[in-house]
């Protein structure tokens, strides 16, 4: 029986025991995600933020869109105005981990702030959010659940 596992091993595609090279390019970047939500909060046109989504992530807004309506807003953030300036970086440091976390911080003009963390998975060619962990506690994901 020893022998099987070796065997099973080499039956499966290289390419389902790795998320890509770390050194190839995916676009868009973290970092660049992060300016999508920075851009949206500024702008308070969080309708139009798409970034790209993993399947667990997008089946849930569709699960929430179908049962709460499709009019309802995606809690992409814990913020409850519209910043005056937001910054992203990384929490991490790891940019070529197989899972990132960059902080989103949105400025509020009365001088206080909030800070999301992006959760996102590397796939073999791109980035793709899988959740957004708010500020005080709660995530995205649960949020949909609720609606």
């Amino acid at each position: 029986m020893r022998w099987l596992l070796p065997l099973l091993l080499l039956t499966v595609p290289a390419q389902a025991w790795d998320a890509g090279n770390a050194d190839s390019p995916r676009t868009p970047t973290p970092l660049q995600v992060a300016e999508k939500f920075c851009a949206a909060a500024i702008s308070g046109e969080w309708t139009r933020l798409r970034p790209p989504m993993a399947p667990a992530l997008l089946s849930s807004i569709v699960k929430a869109l179908r049962h709460a309506g499709e009019d309802v807003a995606i809690p992409w953030s814990s913020l409850s105005g519209r910043p005056s300036t937001c910054d992203a970086s990384f929490v991490n440091g790891i940019e070529n981990a197989p899972i990132v976390l960059v902080a989103v911080t949105y400025r509020l003009p009365d001088g206080s702030q909030r800070v999301d963390q992006v959760q996102m998975d590397r796939t073999p060619d791109s980035w793709v959010v899988d959740n957004v962990l708010y500020e005080g506690g709660g995530n995205l994901r649960f949020r949909l659940a609720e609606l």
